[in-house]
This record gives C-alpha cells, sequence and structure tokens, in this order.
C-alpha cells in the first residue's frame, strides 16, 4: 500500500511535470520505517513551482530500496539517472543478460527467473558487488553438473543480505567420495559472514534423508537470523536422523524465525520428537512446523509441547493437517499455555480423525496469561456437543483478543452454534471468525 500510494502520486506529477516541493519531499524515519508524505491536491500547489529534477537524491534512493520495484526507474529521466538499474527482475535464458548487467554498480535488488542454468552464469554474480538482496527462481530446470556449486560460492558476495533460492522440481544429485552432493554444497552457504535471511525451496526434488542431513550445517552462520526450508514431498519417511539434524538449527547464535516445511514426506510416529529440541534455540521469537500430511500416529504431537520451554517464542504455527492425532495429543499441546512468551499460537488439526470430546482439552488454552491471538482449524474430524461446548470456554480468556476457530464438517449442530455465539460476548475478544459449515447429501448448511 505504502509503494502504490508513493508511486501513484509521484505518477500523477510526472503527468503534469510539476509539484510542491515542501509537500513531496519530507521523508522520516519512524517507529515503522519509511513514511512518505506527498500530497498533489491542487489547492496545494502555488507560484512557486518546481520541476521533479528538484527532488532530493537521497529522497528517491530511500523511496526505491523501501518500495524494491523497478518501476519508480521509468518515471522520467532524471528519476532514471539517479536509480539506474538499482532494483531489476529478470526472465532469462542466456548468459548476455548477466554480462552486461555485472558492470552496473548500483544493482542492490536482482530477482532471476532463470532458464538452463550454467555454473559459470551461477558464478558470475558474485560480481555484482553492490548485490543485497537476490532471488532465484529455478523451479523445474535441468542442472548442468555443478551448478549447486556454483551456487554456493554465493557465500563470498560481499555485501549479500537476503537470499531466495527456489529449486522446487529440480533433480538434486547425492555426493559420493570425490565430491560433496548438491544439498551438501548449497549448505556451504552457512559459512556466509553476510547473510541474514536464507530460503531455500528443496520441495518436489527427491531427496532422501541422508541428503538433508547435510543441512545441519546451516548452524554455522554467523549472522542467519532468518530461515526457512522447505523439503516438502520428498521421500524423508522414517527419517528420525535427518529430523535430528535439522533440530541442530537451534545452535544457530543469532536465529530468529524459523520456518520448516516437512509435509508430504511419509513421516511416521516418532519422527517429530526430534524437532521439540527446537525449544534449546536462546533467541527463536517465531517458529512454523509444516507436518501436515504424514503418518504421524497418536502421541506424536505430545513431544511438540515440549515447545513450551522456549523462553524467547512469542509466535507458533503447527500444521498438522492430515495425519492421525488423537486425544492426547490435543491434551499435549494445550499444555503450550504454559509458554511464558507464547502470544500468537496456530495449530491445523484438521482431518485427523479426532472423535467426540478429543478436542475439548484445547480449550485450556484460555489459562494462558500471554496468549492473544489464538487460530485452531478442527475441520474434517468428528466433533461433537462435548467439544463446542468445551472451546466455548475460550471466552473466558484474560488475554485473547482474536480468535480464529474452524470446526466446518464435522458434527456440530444449531444447538452446538448457539453456544459456540457466546464466544460474541466474550469482553476482550474484539475479532472472531468462526466456520461451522457442513455438507451433507450434496447440500451445504451453516449453522
Amino acid at each position: 500500500f505504502f509503494f502504490v500510494y508513493c508511486f501513484q502520486s509521484i505518477m500523477a506529477l510526472a503527468h503534469t511535470q510539476t509539484f510542491n516541493v515542501d509537500h513531496i519531499s519530507r521523508l522520516c524515519k519512524g517507529q515503522y520505517g519509511l513514511c512518505l508524505k506527498a500530497c498533489t491536491d491542487q489547492d496545494m500547489f502555488d507560484s512557486s513551482r518546481a520541476t521533479l529534477a528538484d527532488i532530493p537524491e537521497d529522497v528517491l534512493l530511500n523511496v526505491a530500496d523501501y518500495a524494491w520495484s523497478p518501476s519508480l526507474s521509468a518515471v522520467c529521466s532524471y528519476f532514471w539517472a539517479v536509480l539506474q538499474h538499482r532494483h531489476i527482475y529478470i526472465s532469462c535464458n542466456a548468459e548476455h543478460a548477466l554480462r552486461t548487467l555485472k558492470s552496473d554498480p548500483h544493482v542492490r535488488t536482482l530477482s532471476l527467473r532463470w532458464e538452463a542454468p550454467c555454473p559459470r552464469s551461477l558464478t558470475s554474480l558474485n560480481s555484482f558487488l553492490a548485490l543485497h538482496s537476490l532471488n532465484l527462481d529455478f523451479r523445474g530446470n535441468d542442472w548442468e553438473e555443478g551448478c549447486p556449486h556454483a551456487l554456493s560460492e554465493l557465500r563470498t558476495a560481499p555485501a549479500l543480505r537476503h537470499l531466495n533460492v527456489d529449486l522446487s522440481g529440480c533433480l538434486l544429485q547425492p555426493g559420493d567420495a570425490s565430491q560433496p552432493g548438491d544439498v551438501e554444497a548449497l549448505a556451504m552457504l552457512g559459512t556466509s559472514p553476510t547473510i541474514e535471511t536464507l530460503s531455500l525451496n528443496l520441495s518436489y526434488t527427491e531427496l532422501v534423508g541422508y541428503d538433508c542431513r547435510h543441512l545441519a550445517a546451516l548452524k554455522n552462520a554467523p549472522r542467519l537470523h532468518s530461515l526457512a526450508l522447505n523439503l516438502s514431498s520428498n521421500r524423508l519417511g522414517s527419517a528420525g536422523n535427518v529430523l535430528a539434524a535439522l533440530a541442530e538449527l537451534a545452535e544457530l547464535p543469532v536465529l530468529r524465525c524459523l520456518n520448516l516445511d516437512l509435509s508430504g514426506n511419509r513421516l511416521v510416529a516418532g519422527d517429530a520428537k526430534m524437532l521439540a529440541n527446537l525449544k534449546q534455540a536462546p533467541h527463536l521469537e517465531d517458529l512454523t512446523l509444516d507436518l501436515s500430511i504424514n503418518d504421524l500416529e497418536a502421541g506424536d504431537a505430545q513431544v511438540l509441547a515440549g515447545l513450551k520451554e522456549a523462553t524467547s517464542l512469542k509466535a507458533l504455527t503447527l500444521d498438522l493437517k492430515g495425519n492421525k492425532l488423537g486425544k492426547h495429543d490435543a491434551e499435549a499441546l494445550a499444555a503450550l499455555r504454559e509458554s511464558p512468551a507464547l502470544h500468537t499460537l496456530n495449530v491445523n488439526l484438521s482431518m485427523n480423525g479426532f472423535g467426540a470430546g478429543d478436542a475439548s482439552a484445547l480449550a485450556l488454552l484460555k489459562d494462558s496469561k500471554h496468549l492473544c491471538t489464538l487460530t485452531l482449524n478442527l475441520s474434517g474430524n468428528s466433533l461433537a456437543e462435548r467439544d463446542a461446548h468445551a472451546l466455548a470456554k475460550l471466552s473466558e480468556s484474560v488475554a485473547l483478543h482474536t480468535l480464529n476457530l474452524d470446526l466446518s464438517h464435522n458434527k456440530i449442530t444449531k444447538n452446538d452454534a448457539v453456544t459456540l455465539s457466546s464466544l460474541w460476548e466474550a469482553p476482550r475478544i474484539h475479532t472472531l471468525a468462526l466456520n461451522m459449515c457442513t455438507r451433507r447429501a450434496g447440500a451445504r448448511t451453516q449453522a
């Protein structure tokens, strides 16, 4: 919204080529980042008009860096001269585009949708000495031999802070005695002295457990505070040793945000227990674990309740959709109310075969002293009256102000809906989303 407002204002000014300097070049840094005040009302224009060239260069640079968009440079020739190729998005299938750009010292943000990459062109990315943020999209490509190893050379990029690499659908090769495998090469990015945020999408790459163990090497990254690993839809089944290796990421010295997607990997009973060791991360504030569409069984979620001991954890998302969890798992997850700092909790327990009364224990989350935002997805189970009456007690929470409760496709009746309507009267809850839709015999009813 910020950029749309700024861009529309400046485009309107570009149309007239005149503006009031006092009303557009006001840039301030506050609690919420950069804030540009621009006014184009005709009654604010006076006789002392100036051209766009009078906008200070530092204002243009700050706005461009905040918006991360190449569009601003196309407003006028002056903007183009100042901003040049500072933020770039390219879809390329040849090396000449990079050869053209690498001589430009101004490139700060670069996004590439890359087809048919080769090691030489990947290595040339290190020639962008001012490159701060890099997004690489290789989805569905066929790698040349040596490409992941060339990509790992980005660890030497002098100014790189943010790296996002999408390798979804690429075939990654295992290593052997003569050279490391592709995943092991990518894990070398953890030795970068500058990278602060890293996202690797390795979904649908036919990874097996042995390959993923090398990702534990990322724990040595000295400045990495945000890490996202998408390992979904691979072959990590019965991979307890792999999850133990991923749990070593808790040793990252400044890690604050961690997102692990392990969905669709045929994980079995007992595999999840290693992930509870993430509670040892001393600075971890935001944790997302996606374990959906696996073969976890009753009792497997109990170990995740150990995350309540994470002293810095403020936001937790657990996606456990499409497993075989049961009553005792709900009771264990309710223990997260004891977390000392947790204020946002999202739990997806849809399509797990919960029976009548199995989810009642989740109402105990009302006793949390800090939990203010709660999302519970319990759709596609067999919950009934007892569960509805129990969950209605969430209205008694002393801290909760935002509640999203999905009970669709259960055995919830209209009478149960009346019981749950008491949540609307809770004095502290000011945002409530309640889904109790059901489908029976092709008809749709909503309580």
